[in-house]
C-alpha cells in the first residue's frame, strides 16, 4: 500500500513511507524504475528556535526520461507531504545551484575540510580523559551535547534517538541506517565531561594508515566534533594529540558548522582548508518561519517584500507578499501587508534564505551585491535580526 500514487507524462509516481521518510520511485510502462527522489522530515535549528523542515535528497532521473517534468512532479508529490507534516522550508545538497535557484534555493552552508599535520596541535596539552562510547552505551548524553551545540547554529537537525529507514546509506565506506548514528564499523566515538561529570563535548572520528615502503602513514578522519564550551574543544583536540606518533595527518571531513576548530589552529601555514559549496536551503511559508524567529531583545521593525520565480514546483501563496515585522524581548509580530505596500527591502526568495540564515560575512553592506536584493532604507533592524552565525550539518541525506 503506497502513501501516494499517481500518473504523470505516461509514468507512474509510487510514494512509499517509513516514519519520517518518504521515498518517491518513478516507473515506466514495463514497470522499470527509471527516477526516484527522497524526503525526510526533521526539525532545524534556525535562528535560535527549532523548526520543522524537510530534507531532500537523492534526486535521480534515468537520462533518456529528463526534462519532461519529472522532477517537478517529484517535488509537487513530495509538497504535499511538506504541507501534512507542517514543514515551513526545505534543504538539499544540490547537483546544480544554477537549476535549484531557478526554483527559490540558495547556497547557506558550504562543506569545511581541514587537513593538517598532527603537530599543529601542539598548542593544546595531551588529554586521554575521554569516555569511549560504544554500541552498548546509551547516547543520550552525546545527543545532549550535539544539540546544545546547535542551538547557537543554523542549519543542524535537531536529534531524538538513532533513525533508522528501509534502505541503509553509505558515508566513507562505512553504511548506517538513518540520518545519523554512534555505531558504525570503524568509528570511534568519545564522550568528554567538566568538572561536575556533566557531558561537555564529543568526537567521532575513524583511523586510516597506508602501508608504504615499511612505512605507516596514518590519518584521524573527524566526521563530527560537537562541544559546549573552549575548554571542551581544547580536551577533544588535546585527545586527538594521543595519536601522535601513530598518524601523520589529521582531517576534519567538515567544519562548516564548528569554525572555532580552524580559529584555535594559528599555524596556517601547514594548514590545507578547502570550502566547498554545499547545503541549500528555500521557505514555503514566509510568515511562518518569521514567527518562529528568536529575535534579538532590543525593538525593532523591518517590512520585507518576497518574490519567488514564476516556474516552481511549489505554490507561491505563501511566499510572495509583503510583510512587516515588529520585534522586542525575543518575539516578533508579523503582519502581511497588500503587495504594493512600501518596504525596506525586497529579496528573492533565494536572497531571503540566505540572508535568514547568516551566511558567512553577508550583511548590509554586502547583501546589496546580490541578486534580487534592493535596500531601500538603512534596514539596520533586519539584519540584527539575522545575525552571522555558524551554519553547517553533518547529517546526510
Amino acid at each position: 500500500m503506497y502513501h501516494m500514487q499517481e500518473m504523470y507524462n505516461g509514468v507512474d509516481f509510487r510514494m512509499e513511507r517509513d516514519g519520517d521518510l518518504y521515498i518517491v520511485r518513478v516507473y515506466d510502462e514495463k514497470d522499470r524504475q527509471i527516477g526516484r527522489c527522497k524526503g525526510n522530515v526533521v526539525d532545524v535549528y534556525l535562528n535560535g528556535t527549532v523548526m520543522k523542515a524537510m530534507a531532500l535528497g537523492a534526486l535521480m532521473t534515468m537520462p533518456e526520461y529528463r526534462r519532461l517534468g519529472m522532477a517537478r512532479h517529484t517535488f509537487e508529490m513530495l509538497y504535499r507531504v511538506m504541507e501534512e507534516r507542517g514543514c515551513i522550508l526545505s534543504y538539499l545538497h544540490p547537483f546544480s545551484f544554477n537549476y535549484y535557484r531557478s526554483i527559490g534555493y540558495e547556497r547557506i552552508a558550504d562543506h569545511r575540510i581541514i587537513e593538517f599535520p598532527i603537530d599543529r596541535l601542539d598548542f593544546v596539552p595531551r588529554y586521554p580523559e575521554l569516555e569511549h562510547i560504544i554500541a552498548e552505551d546509551s547516547t543520550l548524553e552525546m545527543e545532549q551535547v550535539y544539540n546544545e551545540f546547535c542551538r547557537t547554529r543554523n542549519a543542524g537537525f535537531l536529534r531524538r534517538g538513532t533513525v533508522t529507514t528501509t534502505e541503509p546509506k553509505t558515508c566513507a565506506g562505512y553504511t548506517y541506517g538513518g540520518p545519523y548514528t554512534y555505531n558504525c564499523k570503524g568509528v570511534l566515538n568519545y564522550l568528554s565531561r567538566d568538572e561536575e561529570g556533566n557531558a561537555d563535548g564529543y568526537i567521532i572520528f575513524r583511523k586510516e594508515m597506508d602501508l608504504t615502503h615499511h612505512h605507516l602513514f596514518g590519518k584521524v578522519l573527524v566526521d563530527e566534533i560537537c562541544y559546549t564550551s573552549p575548554e571542551a574543544l581544547r580536551k577533544l583536540l588535546g585527545f586527538i594529540r594521543m595519536y601522535d606518533g601513530e598518524v601523520d595527518t589529521v582531517i576534519f571531513n567538515n567544519c562548516g558548522m564548528a569554525p572555532e576548530v580552524e580559529q584555535m589552529l594559528r599555524d596556517y601555514k601547514y594548514i590545507k582548508i578547502q570550502s566547498v559549496p554545499d547545503l541549500c536551503a528555500r521557505f514555503h511559508d514566509v510568515q511562518a518561519v518569521l514567527e518562529q524567529m528568536v529575535y534579538p531583545q532590543v525593538k525593532g521593525e523591518f517590512t520585507v517584500k518576497v518574490t519567488d520565480p514564476g516556474k516552481l514546483p511549489f505554490p507561491t501563496e505563501k511566499t510572495v507578499g509583503t510583510w512587516n515585522v515588529v520585534y522586542e524581548k525575543g518575539k516578533a509580530a508579523v503582519t502581511k501587508l497588500p503587495d504594493d505596500a512600501a518596504c525596506d527591502l525586497e529579496l528573492e526568495m533565494s536572497a531571503l534564505a540566505q540572508l535568514v540564515h547568516g551566511f558567512q560575512s553577508y550583511g548590509k553592506q554586502t547583501a546589496q551585491y546580490a541578486q534580487g536584493v534592493v535596500l531601500h532604507n538603512d534596514c539596520d533592524d533586519f539584519f540584527r535580526a539575522f545575525p552571522n552565525r555558524p551554519c553547517g550539518l553533518y547529517d546526510l541525506f
